[in-house]
């Protein structure tokens, strides 16, 4: 006699389950998935609920992501907002929050860490004035204007 496979529904796309194997199923075709690994994790494309192609990453569904919230940047983090640029938030060791995000985009609508580059030794975070010119500013001088010399 055939056992079944264990399954886990998958979050947003009804047509598919992820297999103990570590595959993706379409339980309407049938048919197991290709994956691949992208150096970091399994995914798997397939279509979901709005009909939409999206990367599946396979270890989603035991970790969601997790969601930053206002207070937990503002009151959990003791952030402050820059006076410059009213739009970001910056903590006292440098870490530089989007607390007013722009409506559209990768980020939209969603409060977001603000990622960093090196020039040399000096790292910087590249920001938007309300005026909508973009500014690249060392972290080093933000945390200075805001916080101090703490």
């Amino acid at each position: 006699m055939d056992t079944l496979p264990q399954t886990q529904p998958i979050p947003n796309a009804s047509d598919y389950v992820l297999l103990n194997s570590g595959y993706v199923f379409n339980t309407k075709t049938c048919k197991r998935l290709r994956r691949w690994w992208n150096g970091d994790r399994w995914k798997t494309l397939l279509t979901n609920d709005d009909g939409k192609r999206v990367h599946f990453a396979h270890d989603s569904i035991e970790a969601p992501t997790p969601e930053l919230s206002l207070s937990h940047i503002f009151d959990f983090e003791g952030a402050q907002v820059i006076p410059e640029f009213p739009r970001f938030a910056v903590t006292p060791y440098g870490c530089i929050y989007c607390v007013k995000p722009e409506p559209r985009g990768r980020t939209a609508g969603r409060v977001s860490m603000v990622s960093e580059f090196m020039r040399g030794n000096t790292r910087y975070v590249s920001l938007k004035h309300e005026s909508g010119i973009r500014k690249q500013v060392p972290v080093d001088k933000i945390v200075k204007s805001v916080w101090g010399d703490e």
